[in-house]
């Protein structure tokens, strides 16, 4: 049951990962503001047109994918609901590299019936083992009711390349993107990144 309930964490926070990396800039006073991100089985697509992505951009918004396939399969009488996410990030690009600060928070509640919480130790066991940013109790049948706050946070600088409407980070991840005058949407493409959805920044 731990590593089933950790696929739902690890989605929740994963829902920050930008076309590369995001980060400080010097040239500013402010930071970005927080921004909402929805969750979904499946995001909406957009079309890539690239651009330049020179700049500072903030995070304004987004989709992020989270499969529960697999929970589902660990137990299938588990409920997930209130589900939401907000990230605080920010991409600098210049001269070659690439550099991204976030932090992002996912919160969920989660109901695991009692077929499925006995077997796992109960209440208290649930949560000793989903961390200490849950809070597990009973639910009256047996089952546990559990609020989930999963947070994750990176600074972190790479190179990238521009191609065509791909940006491609020196780790070997893969953006389309489509900039739009002081707008930009992207989607992870392919590489190892556990991003999965579209995201909007704002250049400042």
């Amino acid at each position: 049951m731990r590593s089933a309930l950790f696929i739902l964490f690890a989605s929740l926070s994963a829902c920050s990962s930008a076309p590369t990396n995001p980060g400080n800039d010097s040239g500013t006073t402010s930071g970005p503001a927080a921004a909402n991100v929805s969750l979904a089985d499946s995001c909406p697509s957009f079309t890539p047109c690239g651009g330049s992505v020179e700049g500072t951009w903030d995070y304004t918004g987004g989709c992020a994918e989270v499969d529960l396939s697999q929970l589902k399969q660990a137990c299938s009488g588990i409920t997930v609901s209130d589900t939401s996410a907000t990230v605080t990030a920010r991409v600098v690009f210049a001269a070659g590299e690439v550099n991204r600060t976030y932090t992002a928070t996912g919160k969920a509640k989660l109901n695991v019936p009692a077929v499925c919480a006995q077997p796992a130790g109960g209440c208290t066991a649930l949560q000793a083992a989903i961390g200490a940013d849950a809070t597990c109790s009973d639910d009256g049948s047996g089952g546990c009711n559990c609020n989930i706050t999963s947070t994750a946070s990176d600074d972190k600088t790479d190179t990238y390349t521009v191609q065509g409407n791909t940006v491609v980070t020196g780790d070997g991840n893969s953006y389309d993107f489509c900039v739009n005058g002081d707008g930009m949407t992207y989607q992870h493409s392919s590489g190892d990144s556990a991003e999965h959805g579209s995201f909007t920044l704002t250049k400042r």
